[in-house]
């Protein structure tokens, strides 16, 4: 049983705080292959400390504020960062802050 109460905790998503999304744009990449990521400050990481920075793999989905990565990892978005909502705003874009990741379908090559 406590098995089981270990891998159901290691699918609970940790928090990122101060997030924002980039991309691997480098100039070269076509769009369709650009591939969205988050940074922002981990907490409830076992293998980071709390207020690590990180930059995670390409986001797959979205519910509500919780994201997946590539690498299956889970992230429970909480505050972004003040500079990337300062951008949205001047770029025209809003963060919902119920659902503030919108994914649309994925762009991974074939």
């Amino acid at each position: 049983m406590a098995r089981r109460r270990k891998n159901v905790e290691m699918f609970q998503p940790v928090r990122l705080e101060q997030w924002n999304v980039g991309s691997n744009d480098d100039g070269y990449t076509p769009p369709e292959l650009q591939r969205l990521h988050l940074r922002g400050e981990v907490f409830g990481d076992p293998k980071r400390e709390d207020g690590s920075r990180i930059r995670t793999s390409a986001i797959e989905s979205a519910h509500g504020s919780v994201v997946t990565t590539e690498s299956g990892s889970r992230y429970f978005l909480g505050a972004p960062h003040p500079e990337y909502v300062k951008w949205c705003t001047e770029h025209g874009k809003t963060i919902d802050p119920e659902n503030p990741i919108k994914v649309i379908g994925s762009k991974r090559p074939a």
